[in-house]
């Protein structure tokens, strides 16, 4: 087996730890599980799972908690996850479709106990970020900041998730900004198309528009500072002013 498949194997043994039947709740809210670590042949080592579940955990699907205690010797390892719903059920299903296995788990189970049929990451879609990108398109991150434009909500950290509209003019520049990846800087002139779309870029003049725009970056200001409780030092690093031209989002 090569490496790249004895860790996709890893992976997919992980993810049918957590079996949907945990998802089940009320109000898609996040479910808490416990990962044992159990001793025996064929089972990965606790370091590989901290690896792997970090991944997913980075990936949005699961959230990695500390111990709330040191477990004595006697005891297996206790990971504490917190499962991001839906995005864990999505990814879930990605990976069976992938895989061409449908429902039949325990089949796949046996396959792999075969060493035979495990699949490559090719087959699941070249890679796990590739398959969260293809599901999760509508997701923009910077630093702690998670803006999710399908679901409409947008979380800081921990804190609570708040519903947003995406109709309001400081949440469509927050849009551009971290679509933008900070690859480029956001002309007032392409900002000022946030009031007027109809408006053609080449009819729009930077030091027309400059006052306007400049008071949709004072609306999301204090957007972030008041609702999504993001201190001063943090939304300057987020909002980058570039003088008489534009903004970019920050990279630092």
């Amino acid at each position: 087996m090569t490496p790249e498949e004895e860790f996709n194997q890893e992976v997919w043994t992980i993810l049918q730890k957590i079996t949907r039947e945990q998802l089940a709740t009320e109000n898609n809210k996040p479910v808490e599980f416990m990962f044992p670590h159990v001793q025996g042949v064929g089972i990965i080592p606790e370091g590989r799972q901290k690896k792997i579940l970090y991944k997913l955990q980075e990936l949005g699907v699961l959230r990695v908690r500390e111990n709330p205690w040191e477990p004595p010797e006697s005891s297996p390892y206790i990971f504490y996850l917190d499962i991001i719903q839906p995005y864990y059920g999505e990814i879930y299903e990605k990976f069976n479709k992938a895989c061409e296995i449908g429902e039949h788990l325990n089949q796949y189970q046996q396959s792999l106990m075969k060493g035979t049929e495990t699949p490559t990451f090719s087959q699941i879609g070249k890679g796990m970020d590739t398959i969260v990108t293809n599901i999760r398109n509508e997701i923009l991150k910077w630093k702690d900041l998670k803006l999710d434009k399908e679901r409409q909500t947008i979380q800081y950290g921990e804190k609570p998730i708040v519903e947003v509209s995406f109709g309001i003019n400081h949440i469509k520049l927050l849009v551009l900004l971290l679509e933008s990846n900070g690859n480029k800087v956001i002309e007032y002139r392409e900002i000022a198309k946030i009031l007027n779309p109809d408006s053609s870029l080449e009819k729009i003049k930077n030091n027309d528009v400059s006052r306007d725009v400049q008071s949709i970056k004072r609306d999301l200001v204090t957007y972030l500072k008041d609702v999504m409780k993001m201190d001063k030092e943090t939304i300057d690093m987020l909002i980058v002013s570039k003088n008489k031209v534009g903004y970019k989002l920050g990279t630092g």
